[in-house]
């Protein structure tokens, strides 16, 4: 995926993808139905990945917010040319949604049906936020402004302890 770290996501096509990593196409057919569901398990396991990794150092959930919120700032163009390519293949975005509700949801540790309903709407509103901050690099507002957004989505339950 480096090619979208340095080009226009415009450019990317399933051959220069496959060329760069030496497969074949009918081999990336095989996994994925398009090069956009590829960005979509990219987004999704580069989040399980760094978010699960600060929870096993035993990091507070609004540390390991923060740091993945760092984390995304300094990978601005990568995850702005993702966001895009996700963008202009449709709505794959309820996987990235799910991904943060998981994330949430193993914090509460819930079991109540209305707070699994509730932790749904926040972990859309979570993706909205960040969506929006990496799809203007960002740059449309102060990293700390964005954590305060998330955390104060976070802050409306009882349960979250940060």
């Amino acid at each position: 995926m480096s090619l979208l770290a340095d080009r226009s996501f415009k450019k990317v096509t399933v051959t220069k993808f496959c060329q760069l990593v030496g497969i074949s196409r009918s081999s990336f057919y095989w996994a994925y139905p398009d090069i956009n569901y590829l960005c979509v398990d990219v987004i999704v396991h580069e989040f399980e990945v760094r978010f699960n990794e600060k929870r096993q150092k035993e990091a507070t959930l609004s540390k390991r917010i923060y740091e993945y919120l760092e984390y995304l700032q300094e990978n601005a163009l990568f995850y702005q040319n993702l966001s895009k390519q996700v963008q202009t293949g449709g709505c794959q975005c309820r996987s990235i949604k799910n991904a943060v509700y998981r994330a949430l949801a193993r914090e509460a540790q819930i079991e109540e049906s209305l707070q699994v309903r509730s932790l749904r709407i926040i972990a859309n509103n979570i993706y909205v936020i960040v969506r929006d901050w990496i799809r203007h690099r960002c740059r449309n507002m102060d990293i700390h402004d964005i954590y305060r957004a998330v955390i104060l989505q976070l802050r409306q339950e009882k349960w979250v302890n940060l």
